[in-house]
């Protein structure tokens, strides 16, 4: 079961614009339940299983490790259930993702401990941890680096830090309109957080430094993108939000069923991930 959570009032280090508003916002109502079910598909992704099962064994040779950017704590859960012996805190701004990640691992009979907080700003003491994950959360921030130098900070020294992120300046769809496609590129903050996951280690001092890419493709759309890109209609109805036009995320839609229908649709995007050891603190 999981354990007592302290909630402070959470933030999200990452501003308030209509730009950062999604997963730096989950808890607006209106959107929380589309943004929950992406996160369950996306965590799906071959990329995204193949990237966790390579970082694992870095991250699981102590006795605690910290997940920041937990979300429904999918990762936490699984590592806490395959390696009873460590103590796994999982850490998010969103208490509609924490809420759900509770009754998750309640229901899996984890052993986990849930807080909330700015990931810019940890609640915890220096070298508090043995090893710090942080999966698909940098590209929400406009800070990641400053997120990462405190992944640093709680880690103990020896201890190990694994990064794993997407670098969206790689999306590429077969979309035949280049100025369409251009109009629906993403509500990222740091887009290119993926491909800068060693700069970010290097600059918070991490030593030992190995990055792994993987390319996430897909030739056809399903309705919960657990073997495509990501929920599109979920998707556009956020660009309709974020101020793009009807039309523009209807006609883009349409040409991404057509072509999937048809055999001719093909999408890519390029993921990182990065581990590095601290060997020591400022």
């Amino acid at each position: 079961m999981t354990r007592p959570a302290e909630q402070p009032q959470p933030t999200t280090g990452t501003g308030d614009s209509v730009e950062t508003a999604f997963f730096a916002d989950v808890d607006q109502a209106h959107r929380n339940h589309r943004l929950l079910a992406a996160m369950d598909a996306t965590a799906r992704w071959p990329a995204v299983q193949e990237l966790r099962a390579w970082t694992e064994p870095a991250i699981t040779r102590g006795d605690s490790v910290l997940d920041v950017g937990c979300g429904l704590a999918d990762a936490a859960i699984a590592i806490a259930k395959n390696h009873p012996h460590i103590a796994v805190t999982g850490f998010d701004s969103s208490v509609e993702m924490l809420d759900a990640a509770r009754q998750r691992a309640c229901e899996l009979g984890a052993d986990i401990t849930l807080r909330s907080g700015d990931a810019t700003s940890l609640p915890f003491d220096t070298a508090t941890f043995g090893a710090v994950r942080c999966e698909r959360v940098l590209q929400w921030l406009d800070q990641p680096e400053t997120a990462v130098q405190e992944m640093a900070r709680v880690t103990a020294p020896g201890g190990t830090i694994a990064l794993l992120d997407t670098d969206w300046r790689t999306f590429a769809t077969t979309v035949v309109n280049r100025d369409l496609e251009q109009r629906m590129a993403g509500p990222w903050p740091t887009p290119h957080a993926g491909g800068f996951l060693r700069h970010y280690a290097r600059q918070a001092g991490l030593e030992n430094i190995d990055c792994k890419p993987v390319i996430h493709y897909a030739h056809h759309i399903t309705g919960d993108a657990s073997d495509g890109m990501f929920p599109f209609d979920q998707y556009l109805e956020l660009q309709i939000e974020r101020g793009r036009t009807r039309h523009d995320a209807e006609t883009y839609l349409d040409e991404l069923r057509r072509q999937s229908s048809d055999g001719s649709l093909t999408l890519a995007v390029t993921m990182w991930a990065a581990i590095g050891t601290v060997t020591r603190h400022p």
